[in-house]
């Protein structure tokens, strides 16, 4: 497959050559030589090289997504909670991606409200905030308040970003090939990737199944005072509106906040934690975006959880594979732990099994002796997906339909 095969109107022309520029603007193109599509070998041809590339991979790469928009940056964000898939390093720098775009104007707000929800606005919403307190890649959010007076937010799309986004994803698809072919990028995976990211994406847009996994929510944590999804609102929401309870609260991100109502971290550590067990151990099904903008510490010390358009789902079968992973992990029985990751991973025939165990020792020794209150766990995890990036595991996300992110 060829990378003009994504490129069947003049506009994704235009596109697919607006995405090759950016990707040789930083340094990220080489491995496009092998193309056989004109406009870009002209471009390589042409590339005399920029100051930019003296930027390290992983910085080059997130400008290069920021660049490109709304379809990448998305599928940055994905791949920044993959740190097994393309390591720590690019991770890390991946999970700064912000997805901002500017809002629309209020006349194109109102208009996309009221043909969704097939009446004038004012028969919706006693208020509607015409300007957007959010904007972000896919969809705006306005405040609003119900007619009995209750407030809410209305999540409403970006006209257009659909087609945007198919459009890209046909480009995307073709790269992926492309890069399939390359040793350097093809432990990568990235048609499996891609293939995955486009159902992630699409089943983004509709709104409705965000509502559906928020009654979802709402329905396993009926019981559980110490966490809050917002409640939908079926009757004022479509796949392009999302209207829904307003949560007010701090961003676990913003410590001087979070400090100044002296609220204690290392408890709301916990309670975070034991919310995300639940919902992986006990549910099955959990909220597979929790960057801290997406989580709200509210006034009476619960936890709001928001933006629930993407999620997971776990099968028995993995759930236990992650308890034996555990349970090694507890034993610091490194040869257990490596045999468990080989399975779960789906590992090849020549996996070195030996020098596996022998590095998870290292962390073993390295972490093992920390006192429970003092340990690092975070750092003995990101030891750990190092360790699983370098002999080329990944989870299995992208290998099969066991844990995959989905939207609904």
């Amino acid at each position: 497959m060829q990378l003009q095969s994504a490129a069947k109107i003049p506009g994704d022309v235009a596109r697919a050559s607006e995405v090759a520029r950016v990707l040789i603007k930083y340094g990220l193109a080489g491995w496009l030589s092998g193309t056989e599509w004109g406009p870009i070998r002209r471009m390589l041809t042409s590339h005399t090289g920029e100051h930019l590339t003296d930027q390290p991979f992983p910085v080059r790469m997130r400008m290069a997504l920021t660049d490109l928009g709304t379809t990448f940056v998305k599928l940055g964000q994905v791949l920044s909670t993959r740190p097994d898939l393309v390591g720590p390093e690019v991770a890390h720098e991946l999970s700064h991606l912000q997805s901002g775009t500017p809002a629309d104007p209020p006349d194109v707000v109102v208009a996309t409200v009221e043909k969704e929800l097939a009446r004038p606005i004012a028969e919706c919403f006693l208020e509607f905030d015409r300007e957007a307190m959010a904007s972000a890649s896919i969809g705006q959010v306005h405040r609003a308040k119900l007619p009995n007076g209750r407030a809410v937010v209305v999540k409403v799309q970006h006209p257009g970003i659909e087609g945007t986004i198919r459009r890209d994803l046909n480009i995307l698809s073709s790269l992926a090939a492309l890069a399939e072919r390359q040793e350097e990028f093809k432990r990568y995976q990235p048609v499996a990737v891609v293939r995955e990211f486009r159902q992630t994406l699409m089943r983004e847009l509709d709104f409705r199944r965000e509502m559906r996994n928020l009654q979802q929510f709402r329905q396993n944590f009926a019981a559980d005072h110490t966490v809050v999804f917002p409640k939908p609102y079926s009757d004022l929401s479509t796949g392009r509106v999302l209207t829904m309870q307003l949560l007010k609260g701090t961003s676990v991100g913003d410590m001087a906040q979070l400090q100044h109502r002296h609220i204690d971290c290392e408890a709301l550590a916990r309670q975070g934690a034991g919310v995300f067990v639940q919902m992986i151990f006990r549910d099955g099904f959990y909220h597979a975006d929790p960057h801290p903008g997406n989580i709200l510490v509210l006034a009476k010390g619960q936890v709001g959880i928001l933006d629930c358009g993407m999620v997971g789902r776990i099968d028995d079968d993995l759930r236990e594979r992650i308890v034996e992973i555990l349970l090694a992990a507890a034993d610091r029985d490194a040869p257990r732990l490596a045999e468990v990751i080989a399975v779960i991973t789906k590992a090849p025939p020549n996996l070195d099994r030996g020098g596996l165990s022998a590095d998870l020792m290292e962390v073993f020794a390295q972490y093992g002796t920390q006192a429970v209150d003092r340990f690092d766990i975070g750092g003995a995890l990101s030891s750990v997906t190092r360790i699983m990036h370098e002999y080329n595991l990944f989870m299995p996300e992208c290998h099969s339909v066991s844990a995959h992110v989905v939207s609904g």
